[in-house]
């Protein structure tokens, strides 16, 4: 009874000022509201930071994977320069001046491994003194580069030993 009286005072009051009253029950429960919306638009907001953030990792690991493989390529065409001037460097200590044709067959070799190993029939090792003539180095890389014959390891009986 004596609520519905207040509540009739307050109606009566509303009407009068052509405004809400506002409990404050009614004012928890917005205060409740406004803040579970605050926490969802906070979570929402760290979700989208979080997703931004693992974009911006991968493409970030992205960008450094390729210039580490650039790197990588760059480092691996120089060490190839390298080991093609070592051969010929090798070949006009040995012989004089090098043919066009051989110095041509040098430089379309692109394989790391195939050119130290024409290096080494180059230069010979412990054994062996290497390639006996340009003829016969010429024979070498036509086996190995145009023919795709490996080179065996070193041997005691022969200058230039070719797989079979």
């Amino acid at each position: 009874m004596l609520e519905q009286k207040l509540d009739d005072t307050v109606f009566e009051y509303e009407e009068a000022q052509k405004m809400a009253y506002v409990t404050s029950f009614e004012r928890r429960a917005e205060a409740r509201g406004e803040a579970r919306a605050r926490l969802k638009v906070e979570h929402e907001y760290e979700q989208k930071l979080m997703v931004m953030q693992k974009q911006l990792q991968q493409e970030l690991y992205q960008k450094v994977q390729e210039e580490v493989q650039q790197k990588i390529q760059q480092e691996l065409q120089q060490r190839i320069l390298i080991a093609k001037e070592t051969v010929m460097e090798n070949l006009e200590f040995r012989f004089g001046e090098i043919p066009l044709n051989i110095v041509t067959l040098i430089n379309q070799i692109d394989d790391l491994e195939v050119l130290k190993a024409v290096r080494r029939q180059t230069f010979g090792g412990r054994q062996t003194f290497g390639v006996e003539s340009l003829e016969k180095f010429q024979q070498l890389l036509h086996e190995v580069w145009v023919n795709k014959k490996p080179i065996l390891p070193e041997s005691h009986d022969s200058m230039t030993s070719l797989a079979v």
